[in-house]
């Protein structure tokens, strides 16, 4: 079962082309993936350059990307090169073969100002228009990561990104950081300097609380995960905690507070892209990890395999609907009724998950009863 069926690699064949791949290569074995490559010659190229030649020179450096990945076992499907916009030809093609995720170097087509930590102007304009999640890989060669580090506001954006930092922590055995920083009370909306002079220091219990009870919404079986509550500058607390746990990988949501900045990057997102010390991999609207629909449409058998296989894999919310179909086909499938009580209660859904488990027992006491009665019977029968 792929859990991450396609991965866009966006490359210019430039310095960081080895690495974008490498992290592509590595993906692409842990989930089975199938890889899509693209090239784009831009079109400000001048007009007497050989379009062409570089077209046939560009397929050949793809081709032979492709070959070094299929040498590792993964499958490169697609080898695309085109002329024009680049940001044009990546969204064209992201739609068109429906990928989960779109990888791409920092510093693609534009080279970075300043520090190697910073984003070119054509990667950055991928994140802020992509709806699809977003990897922008920063630096060396960063996988199997052994830190994965998460902020989170409570929107379903960043719960995407929770959600597939969870999944990448339990495929690479890596730690989970999940980050949610309060702002200085004097800064946060309403607040009056002069009162609040003397309460710099908001009370974190309720928002322990609060952050406790989003994560159980999560399936974090068999994952390795820490909770950091802080609170001051998020941009400053967040890149602070990125040092210190040694972050591999940032994984946020990337969408703006407002309606109107629904295809934009939030200031924060944008700010934590160019300068976080580690790749990024940014969401919107659509998860990176997800389960093919299709592989609903199975026998009895076949659902339940797939709905154990993703429990144990610790993906609880995708689980559910296999257990679920399975029960709707047959309500007296005692194991689909255990599964749905197992993938409820790692969701935090105590009452629903007792629920299954009590007509589990009804139904192994019923059968149990019907055997007694049926053994009781040919018993007497037979005398």
């Amino acid at each position: 079962m792929k859990l991450m069926q396609k991965i866009l690699l966006v490359t210019d064949l430039g310095p960081s082309a080895e690495t974008a791949a490498n992290t592509t290569a590595v993906l692409a074995e842990a989930f089975h993936s199938e890889i899509i490559l693209l090239h784009v010659i831009p079109s400000i190229l001048d007009s007497s350059c050989n379009l062409a030649e570089l077209q046939q020179i560009g397929l050949q450096e793809l081709r032979e990307i492709a070959a070094r990945l299929e040498k590792n076992g993964d499958k490169a499907a697609t080898c695309r090169v085109e002329c024009g916009v680049p940001l044009d030809h990546t969204l064209q093609l992201a739609s068109e073969f429906d990928v989960n995720v779109i990888v791409q170097a920092a510093d693609n087509y534009e080279p970075a100002t300043g520090s190697a930590a910073e984003v070119g102007i054509a990667a950055e304009r991928v994140v802020r228009k992509s709806t699809k999640p977003v990897w922008t890989v920063k630096g060396a060669f960063q996988l199997p990561p052994k830190n994965i580090l998460c902020p989170v506001d409570f929107s379903q954006a960043s719960s995407r990104a929770l959600k597939s930092g969870s999944a990448l922590a339990k495929t690479f055995g890596a730690i989970l950081h999940v980050v949610h920083v309060i702002p200085p009370v004097n800064k946060q909306s309403g607040s009056f300097e002069p009162l609040y002079a003397r309460v710099r220091s908001a009370n974190l219990a309720p928002h322990q609380r609060s952050l406790e009870e989003y994560i159980r919404a999560f399936d974090f079986h068999q994952t390795k995960w820490q909770t950091h509550l802080l609170q001051g500058d998020p941009g400053e607390q967040i890149l602070a905690v990125a040092r210190e746990e040694k972050a591999d990988i940032m994984m946020m949501g990337a969408l703006g507070e407002t309606k109107s900045e629904k295809l934009q990057l939030g200031a924060l997102a944008s700010r934590l892209l160019r300068t976080a010390p580690c790749a990024v991999v940014t969401f919107k609207d659509e998860h990176a990890i997800r389960v093919s629909l299709d592989s609903l449409l199975t026998d009895l058998e076949t659902r339940f395999r797939h709905g154990k296989e993703l429990l144990e894999k610790g993906h609880a919310e995708e689980a559910l609907p296999f257990f679920l179909a399975c029960v709707e086909e047959d309500a007296m499938f005692v194991p689909a009724w255990e599964g749905i009580a197992e993938a409820r209660h790692r969701l935090g859904q105590e009452d629903e998950a007792n629920l299954a488990l009590e007509n589990a027992r009804q139904i192994q006491r019923r059968i149990w009863e019907r055997r007694v009665e049926f053994e009781l019977k040919h018993h007497y029968w037979q005398k």
